[in-house]
């Protein structure tokens, strides 16, 4: 293996060292044109060998490109290097067909971009080109300034025809027929006009008409419309214009005045009355529009007396009177307004008390009325704030229910009828319960008795389970005794004999009985203080339930 690298490497050695400083230029040059490096190409290409058919191919293509990126179209330039390309083709075609394809095309680009096959021709050609650019100029122009002319630009357009003047690309009839239409149109806007304004436009059309009233029969007609209304519309003397500017005067002021009532009308129906007070304010007297102005400033009074709070007498007499006295102009009486006028003149008189006596008995109605409205909204509030009270009472009882209870009270039954009782409930929904009953029997009737009687001494304990918020079942289990004398029946199913109480006399001594007891009931909530108990409790509940149950019965106190 490394015999075969060495062998390898002496080759590329040997090979190396047989290139020419032509083939290094060639090398070195395909690259830089590969990388669009032209110049240097070129630079390196002057000193290989120029016979070298690959040197000639490389020129052409550099050539090519840098004529390209410059924008060269010299006709010398261009010619010398289709010459360069025939040379080649006629003495290096077979060389490479690759290289010959390439100069082929691009003696093609360049017959297409520069057909001219002798410097004659390429000036005759040069100049076609030439007017058929200023040709298509000229046609771009002319549409720009017609634009112009349709949308309004007359400034611009005397701006641009003294550019095109200069430059003697389009005939003169042309831009001497917008620079007159301009002049026409910009004078019938002006507000400064001059006499010299209007001839000076006169002079512009009769220019025109004498020098190209031949060149373009719709040109010459269009002129001749506007020189003849410019002589009817406008004056021709000096006398005549200044008569002329003064009714000119008189009819903007006629217009602004009209425009401000126009304004004023506006504010008035859609009532605002802020800027119909600032209009009126700013309206010239003295005009034909005197009792209008009256009339809305008549108006703007009544608005402003609407708008008070507390209106005094003297406030409806003084705007009773202003309508009234409206009402009997003789100018408002023959206006579009007088109809509006009659109709606040008896709003004024229906509405309001027509002297001061009938003022102060009206303002001891509204005194009265105020005191009795004050008196109800007192009364409601009140009212509102007992059951505000009421229902945050409500909650709070109903938060406190909700949250469970401590309670301690009493709970007997129908034998052990004294009893204490104290229940615990609100953790998850349970809790527990503890109580104690006895029946407080006398020892000495026990013994004196020959019959049993009923007695129990009993405690329970048990847990409470909420079925809902205000009923809980009780479940439970306890302890108890009770006594009886020897061979008395009692809660056993047997009949007690003991050998030993009768051998020795003692019939008559207590006997104690203990048991286990079940115990089942239910606590029902009667608000957030009481509760009622009720229950059964089962001695020795175990053995076939053969002793009959008792019945509890209690009321505990929540302590919170």
């Amino acid at each position: 293996m490394k015999n075969f690298l060495l062998l390898i490497f002496i080759f590329i050695s040997l090979g190396l060292k047989g290139q020419t400083k032509t083939d290094i230029a060639v090398m070195e040059a395909a690259k830089n044109i590969k990388s669009g490096n032209y110049e240097s190409a070129l630079s390196l290409l002057k000193n290989a060998n120029q016979t070298d058919y690959r040197v000639q191919y490389f020129q052409i293509l550099a050539t090519e490109k840098v004529y390209e990126i410059y924008g060269i179209e010299d006709f010398e330039e261009i010619h010398s290097l289709r010459i360069k390309l025939k040379n080649y083709l006629n003495l290096y075609r077979s060389k490479n067909e690759n290289y010959s394809n390439d100069l082929m095309m691009i003696l093609d680009r360049l017959n297409s971009a520069q057909p001219a096959q002798s410097y004659e021709e390429y000036l005759a050609i040069k100049e076609e080109q030439e007017r058929q650019k200023r040709l298509k100029l000229k046609t771009q122009k002319l549409n720009e300034l017609k634009n112009n002319f349709q949308d309004g630009n007359y400034n611009l357009i005397l701006q641009e025809i003294s550019s095109l003047r200069r430059d003697d690309l389009i005939d003169d009839y042309h831009l001497d027929y917008y620079q007159a239409n301009s002049v026409y149109k910009l004078l019938e806007n002006r507000t400064n006009l001059s006499f010299n304004d209007i001839e000076n436009s006169r002079k512009i059309f009769r220019s025109y008409l004498t020098n190209y009233s031949s060149k373009d029969i719709n040109y010459t007609n269009q002129i001749k419309d506007n020189l003849n209304i410019l002589n009817t519309n406008y004056p021709a003397t000096i006398d005549e214009f200044t008569a002329y500017k003064q009714d000119m005067e008189r009819k903007r002021i006629e217009q602004e005045l009209k425009d401000k009532m126009a304004r004023i009308e506006n504010a008035y129906e859609k009532a605002n009355y802020y800027q119909l007070d600032l209009m009126l304010s700013e309206f010239p007297e003295g005009t034909k529009y005197q009792k209008d102005v009256l009339f809305y400033r008549t108006m703007y009074d009544y608005w402003e007396f609407n708008q008070k709070s507390y209106k005094s007498f003297n406030d409806i007499s003084t705007i009773r009177h202003l309508v009234e006295n409206r009402i009997n102009n003789k100018e408002l009486k023959n206006s579009k307004h007088y109809g509006e006028l009659l109709r606040v003149s008896n709003i004024l008189k229906n509405n309001y008390p027509k002297d001061i006596k009938a003022f102060k008995e009206l303002e001891e109605k509204k005194r009265q009325a105020t005191l009795a409205r004050l008196k109800a909204e007192e009364k409601q509030r009140i009212e509102r704030e007992k059951r505000e009270e009421a229902q945050r009472r409500k909650a709070k009882r109903q938060r406190k229910f909700n949250r469970g209870y401590t309670a301690l009270g009493f709970e007997g039954g129908t034998i052990a009828k004294y009893g204490l009782r104290f229940e615990l409930n609100g953790y998850r929904d349970l809790g527990f319960f503890i109580n104690a009953r006895t029946n407080l029997m006398d020892l000495t009737e026990l013994e004196n008795t020959e019959e049993f009687v009923d007695n129990k001494n009993e405690a329970v304990l048990g847990m409470s389970v909420n079925l809902t918020k205000w009923f809980i079942l009780n479940i439970g289990g306890g302890y108890g005794f009770y006594k009886f004398k020897n061979g008395q029946d009692h809660y056993a199913s047997y009949k007690y004999v003991d050998s030993y109480y009768n051998e020795n006399s003692y019939s008559n001594v207590l006997i104690d009985e203990e048991y286990y007891t079940g115990y089942g009931g239910v606590t029902v909530r009667l608000g957030n203080r009481f509760n009622l108990i009720g229950g059964v409790s089962i001695m020795n509940f175990m053995d076939d339930f053969q002793v009959d149950p008792e019945f509890t019965y209690g009321l505990t106190i929540n302590l919170k």
